[in-house]
Order: C-alpha cells, then sequence, then structure tokens
C-alpha cells in the first residue's frame, strides 16, 4: 500500500494517493508498517495533500525522523535535513525543540551530501536571483532564475540553500503547485 500511495503521489494522483495513505496509516501495526505510512505523510505534506489525515504535526515529523535514524543510520542525516528545509521553504514551520531533538540525535552522524562548490554557488545565486525578483512580484525572472538554479544539478542534487530560495520564491509569486512539485522531485531524488 505505501509503494501504491508512493508512486500515485509522485504522480499527481493525490485524491488516489490520499485513499492508500489512509489505508496504510489505520494498518500501522509493526515499526515497518508506522515507518512507511509516516513516509507517505511526509510526502503528501510536500504534495499540499489538504485532508486531515494529512495535519501538520510535530509528533509526526519526529517519528518520521526516528524512523530514518532506525533504518538508515548512514544518510538519515541528509534526508531528515533536507526534509526540514523542503518544510520550511512550503510554509511548514518546524518547531525549535524538533529541530534540537534533530541535532542531538544526528550529532555523531556525518552529513554525507557534500556540495561541489562550483554547482552549490551557482545554484545559490541563481536561487536567491529567484527569491529577489520575487520580492518585486516579478513571475518571469522569478521562474527563470528558478530554471537556472537547477542547470548544473536537479533538484536531487542541489544545494539545500537553492532549494529553500526556490521554493519560496515560486511561492511567494503564486506559483504553490509548480514549488510543491519541485520540493517532491528533491524530496524523491532524495531518498525520502
Amino acid at each position: 500500500a505505501a509503494d501504491a500511495g508512493r508512486a500515485l503521489i509522485v504522480a499527481g494522483q493525490n485524491q488516489r494517493a490520499l485513499q492508500w495513505l489512509t489505508i496504510t496509516t489505520r494498518r500501522a501495526a509493526s515499526k515497518d508498517e508506522q515507518a512507511a505510512a509516516l513516509s507517505l505523510w511526509a510526502l503528501a505534506r510536500l504534495a499540499g495533500i489538504d485532508s486531515p489525515i494529512v495535519p501538520w504535526e510535530t509528533a509526526r515529523l519526529n517519528g518520521w525522523v526516528a524512523s530514518e535514524l532506525a533504518r538508515d543510520a548512514k544518510q538519515s542525516a541528509d534526508k531528515a535535513i533536507s526534509l526540514y528545509v523542503l518544510f520550511e521553504s512550503l510554509g511548514d514551520s518546524i518547531p525549535a525543540n524538533a529541530w534540537t531533538r534533530f541535532f542531538a540525535a544526528v550529532e555523531k552522524r556525518p552529513i554525507t551530501n557534500v556540495e561541489d562548490p562550483t554547482i552549490a554557488a551557482t545554484a545559490f545565486a541563481h536561487g536567491y536571483a529567484a527569491r529577489s525578483a520575487a520580492s518585486f512580484d516579478r513571475v518571469g525572472e522569478t521562474v527563470l532564475q528558478s530554471v537556472l538554479a537547477f542547470t548544473a544539478a536537479d533538484p536531487g542534487g542541489a544545494p539545500l540553500s537553492a532549494l529553500d530560495a526556490t521554493i519560496e520564491a515560486l511561492v511567494s509569486v503564486g506559483l504553490d503547485p509548480e514549488a510543491r512539485t519541485l520540493a517532491l522531485e528533491a524530496a524523491v531524488a532524495r531518498g525520502i
């Protein structure tokens, strides 16, 4: 059920994905099933699925982080920081205590996603140019700079700073569905 829900979310079939999310959440008895339900919850939040079953809850976020840390210690820090940044850029505010709990949990785990400085600088510059254009409500320039931010790396390999700036810029000029699609693509490419 979790794989079907994930595929439907990625395909933009949100209403059908919501049915699988409901099934996965209700049947989550084992730790693996609970982790699958939390993973679907995270993707559903990024996709903007509006439902009582997909509320913004710190407890779910903490549960997702805990399940990732238990499942994949090597990449859990990368995934968690990516998800936090994507949530924040779409307007879901991560409470300070969740950040504190995250840093305590990953303190001894390395961040393995080290960015190429050239790609990072280029993407960062275009991401912040998109944010600047959005502040003046220049939609076309915002879109152009957003596209240019990902010419050197796809959303999965782009620096988090560029993703954050670009997604926020797209949201601020009214392109929320496009921003959510970008966030969802980045999340899936990063293994979330």
